[in-house]
């Protein structure tokens, strides 16, 4: 069976980057979307990174391209909006 292929957007927080390293550890295809602005957890390796900010839609969609994914786990929505906006990038 195929490995799953999960996004993860932010995944260099405290609650983050311990699901990062756990979708690994489980065997996940990992893809962090965040704008590479930290360094206090660095990503493991093993990790797609790609660089976009999610508050910019258009940065996202080039960022991913043709990208698919099983799962997405957003971790930088902090607002109704936010989710909205997510919906809008990721439906389908």
């Amino acid at each position: 069976m195929a490995a799953t292929r999960t996004l993860f957007i932010g995944g260099t927080g405290v609650i983050s980057s311990a699901c990062v390293a756990e979708a690994l550890a489980q065997g996940h295809d990992v893809t962090v979307v965040n704008r590479g602005n930290s360094s206090t957890r660095p990503l493991p390796d093993g990790v797609e990174v790609l660089h976009a900010d999610i508050r910019d839609p258009e940065s996202v969609h080039r960022a991913l391209g043709e990208r698919s994914f099983d799962v997405a786990a957003e971790f930088l929505a902090f607002t109704p909006e936010h989710i909205a906006a997510d919906f809008g990038l990721f439906e389908g």
